[in-house]
């Protein structure tokens, strides 16, 4: 039952959306994306996300929702299917627009900055790591106090820096 749905939704979904098949609109690529990954189509899904990038960034305003949807929806994707190179990309150019429509330390570029530690920390880049999660940390301080579970969250993560560099002093403080 459920391959059957899989296999029928992008046509419920996907059907009418474009008037012109050779010009995808922004919400068929988008979509088609998230069915790809739901069916474990991760080659598929990846490409049809950077598709929807390629498309939002060549015809939305560069703060416009979709632009910004498609960005972090395939930054994420690309996290979680180990191809950092591009996922770095993707992250850094979030950020970029976070910053211009909300400022240097608006929540969503900490948790950019977060991302992006967690990369590098993956990577074993613990150098690069460290000043995007105290940037995160502090930004996330400051919009929601020091005791809230997403500053907390970015807390654990510098701790585990701290582990997997053996600065082990370090880690237990975090903790």
């Amino acid at each position: 039952l459920f391959s059957l749905l899989v296999l029928s939704m992008p046509v419920i979904v996907l059907a009418g959306c474009d008037s012109d098949k050779t010009h995808p609109t922004w919400t068929t690529l988008y979509n088609r994306a998230v069915l790809l990954e739901g069916a474990q189509d991760y080659p598929g899904a990846i490409e049809a996300a950077l598709s929807a990038v390629e498309y939002a960034e060549n015809n939305l305003q560069s703060g416009h929702p979709d632009r910004i949807t498609a960005l972090r929806y395939t930054a994420a994707l690309l996290d979680r299917q180990r191809q950092y190179e591009q996922a770095i990309a993707l992250y850094h150019s979030l950020i970029l627009a976070y910053e211009a429509d909300l400022g240097m330390n608006a929540l969503p570029v900490a948790f950019c900055l977060n991302k992006l530690g967690i990369i590098h920390i993956n990577r074993g880049e613990f150098a690069v790591a460290k000043p995007l999660m105290e940037r995160a940390i502090s930004i996330r301080e400051a919009g929601l106090g020091p005791n809230h579970e997403s500053t907390l969250g970015v807390v654990n993560s510098l701790g585990m820096l701290y582990q997997r560099s053996d600065d082990l002093d370090r880690a237990e403080a975090m903790y």
